[in-house]
């Protein structure tokens, strides 16, 4: 059974992959699951102004989970001999496959001393399965013993070291210890055996940035791109690098310089015009948004359409993109402060009752876009605090 167990981690590992720790620690130093599926510990206590105050390992394709192949060991099968037909696949192989779904499915309801339980039966059984054992790790970091979960992660990564899922969340342990030399360590040790390792270059990107150094922390933005020149995730974080620096031009530039390769790429476009609204090219801002409306004709488009175009002085533009936006999403939380600003812009009382009843034939399941005032009583611009 033992021999057979380790197969499995050709796909296994990829249910790992989707398993989440993140969050702020509580009192008691237990990170918390994440009701999504995505691994990783959190380094720092969240803020939550910025997602990326979470450590959060994710696959190396962005687009589907993928198992890494084991390195054979003395009691496992040879996943490429299974492959030529020379091996059997154990048919344990399903079993252990489904107990694991099994114990990650606990961890998500919050049954956290189920899943452990379950996970350290699995390492029990399958001593030679990494899955199990960084299954374990995890569920021991969410119960608050971050020892525990350093001793099975350790344990996952010598049996398959370079795994992603397993350094990546020793790393983050060793983040939040302070010790971030370690945590460079278990990253490095990823790149070692994958060298393009995408979630991986930004992680260090990352510590490196909170370390003050920016210079290593651009090169390694710079080397995902190199690994993955037709990534967007790839620009988009070093996009994201200029701007938190005031480099606003060198991050617009860098995105143009690769239109053809995302010209089909909505979010490229929203992304290009943000630059371009911070750059006060509020036309060329409606000019990419328009793209990105005809590649995607859906609500956020429309209100991102209708931003740009009020900055750009634009009132009947602005106007048909908002009303476009609430009859696709009237529901849409993000329209309350443009429909605000849509009644306020009305020259007199008249002009702003024509723009409630647009208002209310798109979305007259929201009878609060539009105040029950009169009015009178509604201010041409948002009201000031006075000075005293």
């Amino acid at each position: 059974m033992r021999a057979g167990a380790n197969w499995t981690v050709l796909t296994v590992s990829a249910v790992l992959l989707m398993l989440a720790w993140a969050g702020e620690a509580p009192a008691d130093q237990s990170p918390r699951l994440m009701g999504h599926v995505r691994d990783g510990v959190s380094d720092r206590p969240r803020d939550r102004s910025n997602h990326r105050g979470v450590a959060a390992l994710e696959p190396a394709d962005a687009t589907a989970p993928r198992a890494p192949t084991p390195t054979p060991g003395p009691r496992q099968r040879d996943p490429k001999a299974i492959a030529e037909g020379q091996q059997a696949p154990p048919p344990e192989a399903a079993n252990l496959f489904a107990d694991i779904l099994a114990a990650a499915a606990l961890l998500r309801e919050g049954r956290v001393d189920e899943a452990l339980s379950a996970a350290l039966a699995l390492t029990e059984q399958y001593p030679d399965s990494d899955a199990s054992w960084a299954l374990a790790g995890i569920a021991r970091a969410r119960l608050g013993d971050l020892d525990g979960a350093q001793d099975d992660l350790e344990r996952a990564l010598a049996l398959h070291p370079g795994d992603p899922a397993a350094a990546g969340n020793l790393a983050a342990i060793a983040l939040r210890q302070g010790r971030i030399d370690v945590a460079r360590g278990y990253y490095m040790q990823v790149l070692f055996h994958q060298p393009g390792h995408e979630q991986t270059l930004h992680k260090l990107s990352r510590l490196e940035q909170k370390a003050g150094n920016d210079a290593a922390a651009e090169a390694l933005l710079e080397r995902a791109i190199d690994a993955h020149p037709r990534r967007l995730s790839a620009y988009l974080k070093l996009v994201s690098f200029y701007r938190e620096r005031g480099r606003g031009e060198e991050a617009m530039l860098r995105l143009q310089r690769v239109q053809q390769h995302f010209d089909a790429e909505p979010q490229y476009w929203s992304v290009l015009a943000l630059l371009q609204l911070s750059a006060g090219d509020a036309r060329a801002a409606v000019g990419s948004l328009s793209r990105r409306v005809a590649l995607a004709p859906d609500a956020l488009g429309y209100l991102q359409l209708a931003n740009a175009r009020a900055a750009a002085a634009d009132a009947a533009g602005f106007e048909a993109a908002l009303l476009q936006a609430l009859e696709l999403r009237p529901n849409d939380p993000a329209a309350g402060h443009l429909v605000s600003y849509y009644l306020e812009q009305a020259a007199d009382d008249a002009a702003r009752a024509e723009r409630i009843a647009r208002v209310r034939s798109v979305a007259p399941d929201r009878p609060e876009l539009v105040r029950a005032a009169p009015p009178s009583a509604m201010p041409v611009a948002p009201a000031r605090p006075s000075a005293r």
